[in-house]
């Protein structure tokens, strides 16, 4: 008798403090969740917004080449939390070399946060595929660039059709998310358990500036809030592209950063290793950081694309 009292208090005990640690898990999420609100309203009312409701000059936009020379079209793709502002010196840099150039916007990028979440990995790779289908019918060649989020958007819309493009430069690619920024556990534990135990918080604020080593201020339509809905659709993104890389054919090139903390540049090598392509080339930066495209060696990044679009260019001329 007595030892099932005992073991009846010690279960009343562990319930207790079970339900402590629930209660106390829900209070820390919705003070975070209260938190991140107040902070995204005051960034919202300290931005300027279109009509569309996008953040002002963060639409797409079309860099048109400024000579004859290179009949080649190439589609600008750009990352999370970003715009096609992130083409800013590259898009006219690629034009004055006689590149037309098409910076898109992602579906629901640089839009609210009510909008934002609601955006989809199979809208991102739809929305690549058909304005890859515009360009060709302006050109005869096509290719893509793409950064981070993008780059893993394009890895999918690929598989789905590799005739869209005639090749691919990625720049910094998402292929796993990079573990240098996080503490105790790796980034993918974080977002694991957090898939699990956040019921409030529908908005991540990330605490960490941009990885870029020469940029100063703040980064035009760079955002420091993203939805859970869409960092679950990265990670959703970058599994699927993982599993099947087998199924690429277009020619790519990759382009990473030693340093970078954002995505996990060793994950990039061993994915690029693997991948079943004849024309393949790794490109390494070692003077800056995930945002190459507007980091210290930007001129270099151009160099490297220019270099494709050279290459298939070449390819057209020869009988």
């Amino acid at each position: 008798m007595e030892r099932q009292k005992s073991w009846s208090k010690r279960w009343r005990l562990a319930g207790r403090l079970l339900l402590t640690l629930v209660a106390m898990q829900l209070l820390a999420d919705g003070i975070y969740a209260l938190v991140v609100g107040v902070a995204a309203a005051r960034w919202e009312a300290s931005v300027t917004r279109d009509a569309a409701g996008v953040l002002l000059d963060c639409q797409a936009r079309t860099y048109p080449p400024q000579r004859e020379g290179r009949p080649v079209g190439l589609l600008l793709v750009h990352g999370i939390n970003a715009s096609p502002r992130h083409y800013d010196l590259i898009g006219p840099a690629l034009a004055k070399e006689g590149v037309e150039c098409v910076a898109m916007r992602l579906p629901a990028f640089c839009e609210p946060l009510d909008r934002y979440r609601r955006s989809t990995a199979d809208q991102w790779r739809a929305e690549i595929g058909d304005q890859l289908r515009t360009l060709r019918g302006r050109h005869e060649r096509v290719g893509v660039v793409a950064h981070s989020l993008g780059a893993a958007a394009t890895l999918a819309a690929l598989r789905d059709n590799p005739a869209a493009a005639d090749f691919a430069v990625l720049v910094t690619p998402a292929i796993a998310v990079s573990d240098a920024r996080s503490p105790l556990m790796s980034t993918r534990a974080w977002h694991e358990l957090s898939q699990r135990v956040l019921v409030f918080s529908k908005t991540l604020w990330t605490p960490f500036a941009s990885d870029c080593q020469a940029c100063e201020g703040e980064i035009p339509g760079q955002s420091p809030f993203t939805p859970t809905a869409v960092v679950d659709e990265l990670f959703r993104l970058m599994d699927e592209n993982v599993a099947r890389f087998a199924d690429l054919q277009t020619p790519l090139t990759f382009i990473l950063s030693e340093t970078d903390a954002v995505v996990s540049t060793p994950a990039a090598r061993e994915y690029f290793s693997k991948l079943p392509i004849e024309q393949k080339r790794l490109v390494s930066l070692d003077r800056c950081g995930h945002e190459a495209l507007i980091d210290r060696q930007w001129n270099e990044v151009k160099k490297e694309i220019l270099a494709e679009v050279d290459k298939f260019a070449a390819q057209m001329a020869t009988p």
